[in-house]
């Protein structure tokens, strides 16, 4: 009876091992099902593997391994639509998963034989109990390591100490099931230690891998939290820089209703040169106390303007070009806020620290012939500012990260790179909305 318990704990465990394999190849954020379904889905293909190994033993093992692998391959297969994933992703996530499974057993088998052949004339009952389990842990330890390559390239949060904390435990568990002297202990007197050895591996895994799951979950939840508290602090700052720029804006109005006035007293008196020579002190005071962005885009003028004078108080040159139509732009105000602040906010700070060198900003905003919507800003800087614009910086990095995420939101493209004297960065978003594109779009037909 308890080596029937073995054997569902090798199912239990393989379970678990085909959820880690797809959660993290196909994206735990991405299941469509909630967790009870899920669960059903994953237990139903685990019923019908043990279903097919026990057909299987009537036929001839050639037969047994082409049938078992078929059938492996078209359950694990099927497991992958209840991921939102494409259908390259689901093609290969199931070979992999064969291909881990079929060296799991032979990787075990072969480590047996070279350290402890006598095993192979154990009782069959025995032996398979121990083969199985042997084989599910290698099995995992190649999922494992499959799982931390795949996440290498987009992860941000973890660390090489996650990565080895993961995979030491399954690698342990297999040294102390080859190296514990295994035909006395599944001898008749040993039963119950050898279930109690083999159900305790087989959990030690699990719950070291859903304890340190959840510490990352919690690292990526603190990064988040910080990330998001930044930004906020950020965009406070911002709208506070907007409400000046209206007020500012309120303030010419009310000076303009003035000038009004002023002229309106001068023709009515026929006072024609007073009125040229207020007109001229006018114009002067207006170019001194105002901002010349007027690009009718309120988010774009506030902060071009802004740290365009700021840049001018502190003898840095700031080129601006921007042609723009402002119904056309293919982001909210906030997301453009949020874009311009950053890009502009880093380039200041980069460039104030420059010493040896000219300063400048230079800033291009326009809207090419593809309808892409295009940000493009140099500034000089020093290289050990250069951190500063690096992703994984805590000040602007969140910047940087900000910026990216609302590009990648509208389908864009971010890049950025140091030059020898600048730095430069370019963001290309489409322009997707067809009532918002400037060109006509041209559609060929073929013949």
């Amino acid at each position: 009876m308890l080596y029937f318990f073995i054997i569902l704990i090798a199912y239990i465990f393989d379970l678990f091992i085909i959820i880690t394999f797809m959660d993290g190849i196909l994206d735990k954020s991405k299941r469509k099902l909630s967790f009870l379904p899920f669960i059903a889905c994953f237990m139903t293909a685990e019923f019908i593997l043990f279903l097919t190994e026990k057909i299987m033993v009537h036929f001839s093992p050639a037969i047994s391994l082409l049938i078992t692998i078929v059938i492996s391959f078209g359950s694990t297969f099927l497991l992958t639509f209840i991921y939102a994933t494409p259908f390259k992703i689901r093609i290969l996530a199931s070979v992999f998963f064969q291909i881990f499974a079929l060296l799991g057993e032979y990787v075990f088998t072969f480590a047996l034989h070279c350290t402890k052949p006598e095993i192979f004339d154990m009782d069959m009952t025995h032996l398979s109990a121990l083969m199985n389990l042997g084989a599910k842990i290698t099995l995992y330890i190649f999922v494992i390591l499959s799982v931390i390559f795949w996440k290498r390239r987009i992860r941000k949060h973890e660390t090489i100490e996650y990565d080895v904390l993961l995979f030491m435990v399954p690698f342990f568990s297999l040294i102390i099931i080859i190296a514990m002297p295994i035909k006395n202990i599944m001898g008749t007197d040993f039963t119950s230690f050898s279930f109690l050895l083999f159900m305790s591996l087989s959990f030690l895994n699990i719950t070291n891998y859903l304890l340190i799951d959840k510490i990352i979950s919690m690292n990526e939840f603190k990064s988040k939290y910080l990330q998001m508290e930044q930004q906020v602090r950020y965009q406070r700052e911002k709208y506070v820089q907007l409400g000046s720029y209206y007020k500012s804006m309120r303030s010419i109005i009310h000076d303009m209703k003035n000038h009004y006035f002023m002229i309106s007293s001068y023709i009515e008196n026929k006072e024609y040169f007073k009125l040229q020579d207020y007109m001229q002190e006018a114009i002067l005071k207006m170019e001194s106390c105002y901002a010349g962005v007027n690009t009718g885009n309120l988010v774009i003028d506030a902060f071009v303007s802004n740290f365009k004078m700021l840049s001018e108080n502190n003898h840095i040159l700031f080129h601006e070009d921007i042609s723009i139509i402002p119904d056309k732009i293919p982001l909210t105000d906030y997301e453009l806020c949020v874009v311009i602040g950053n890009l502009l906010d880093n380039a200041y700070q980069a460039v104030s620290v420059v010493k040896d060198k000219e300063r400048v900003i230079d800033l291009h905003i326009y809207i090419n012939d593809t309808d892409s919507f295009i940000i493009y800003e140099k500034n000089t800087y020093t290289p050990q500012t250069y951190a500063s614009h690096k992703p994984d910086n805590h000040e602007h990095g969140y910047g940087l990260s900000n910026i990216n995420r609302i590009v990648e939101k509208r389908h864009g493209l971010m890049q950025y790179k140091p030059l020898d004297t600048y730095f430069e960065i370019t963001i290309i978003i489409p322009i997707t909305d067809i009532s918002k594109r400037i060109h006509q779009q041209i559609i060929s037909h073929e013949s």
